[in-house]
């Protein structure tokens, strides 16, 4: 009778856990490591507790108005630690699910984090434990990039997960990077009543999408109260009084502006530190993803590497797609 392949997925977000749900519905046996939670970015740090903040948001600013055009009483100011408790309730929930899909499937499932001793073997640096096996799928996800910046380390400025964990809304809030993340942060609080304003380095918003998309971005963004200057490059972050102030290079001309809190959403890099890929071999490129062909294999044969990890569009449903339809040899 042939032995079961056994298949080794590191990394427990949207490319990782299809993946390892996949493999295992096609008989393998599967072990996933992950040690930032199931769901990865996406549930814990990401899509979901954005939406649900967006879902919030504009509930609130729909009551606002209401009183103000029926000559009502003003609104309370929004609750922000009750809002992030039921953010925190509905991700806790979900990924409640997803543990329990793994364990349906038959997955075994390892909280902690992998690196790889040679092309069949990882050792799980927690329990010091060493997994066998026939194929590894790398998973990883991304992190948040810090610029090189002046201050960026300030009490008061956050990446796009530490600001999911704000117990008091900011009266104004300078976002650095005018990309999806950034902009998604700067309606939800817009909404909550926080004064925002976006630095963006490139001559638009959006600078990935259409030249149309961006330009009716910003006026609709612009039209609800936020400023936004773009081919502003940042210079550095100083503390003054109770305030960061923010000060950035735009026409040749230095500008400042003072905000409560700042969030720095310029961008994410493939999480590919500590794995251990440069002791097998695993090529990485010069944007910093694993280097993968076709099939998602890397330079190294039965190691294959999905989603954000691998390079290409950032995004949870990609990594999903890549996760499920990964190519793994006969035999």
């Amino acid at each position: 009778m042939e032995q079961k392949k056994h298949i080794v997925v590191i990394g427990g977000g949207p490319g990782g856990y299809p993946a390892a749900i996949k493999a295992a519905q096609l008989g393998a046996d599967v072990t996933l490591i992950d040690r930032n939670g199931l769901g990865g970015t996406c549930l814990h740090r990401g899509c979901i507790p954005t939406k649900y903040l967006l879902k919030a948001a504009k509930e609130y600013e729909t009551v606002v108005k209401y009183l103000k055009k029926s000559g009502g009483s003003d609104a309370p100011a929004p609750d922000l630690t009750t809002i992030m408790k039921e953010k925190l309730s509905i991700v806790d929930r979900l990924a409640g699910g997803t543990a329990m899909l793994l364990k349906n499937n038959g997955v075994r499932v390892i909280s902690g984090t992998a690196t790889f001793l040679d092309p069949k073997q990882i050792r799980i640096e927690e329990t010091g434990e060493v997994i066998t096996g026939s194929a590894f799928i790398i998973a990883t996800g991304s992190d948040s990039v810090t610029p090189p910046v002046e201050g960026i380390d300030s009490k008061g400025v956050f990446d796009s997960s530490k600001i999911l964990e704000l117990e008091k809304m900011p009266a104004s809030l300078a976002v650095v990077g005018g990309g999806y993340i950034g902009l998604e942060f700067a309606q939800i609080y817009q909404m909550f009543g926080t004064q925002v304003t976006v630095i963006e380095m490139m001559p638009h918003i959006l600078p990935e999408a259409d030249m149309e998309v961006s330009s009716a971005m910003q006026k609709i963004l612009s039209s609800h109260g936020v400023k936004i200057h773009t081919g502003s490059r940042l210079k550095s972050i100083n503390q003054v009084k109770k305030n960061l102030r923010l000060v950035y290079e735009k026409d040749q001309k230095t500008e400042e502006i003072d905000a409560e809190n700042v969030l720095v959403a310029v961008g994410r890099k493939p999480r590919v530190e500590g794995l251990g890929l440069e002791s097998v071999g695993v090529r990485i490129n010069d944007r910093g993803a694993i280097d993968v062909n076709a099939y998602l294999e890397t330079s190294v044969p039965g190691i294959y590497a999905v989603g954000d990890v691998a390079g290409g569009m950032m995004l949870a449903h990609k990594a999903t797609a890549e996760g499920e339809t990964i190519h793994l040899p006969p035999g």
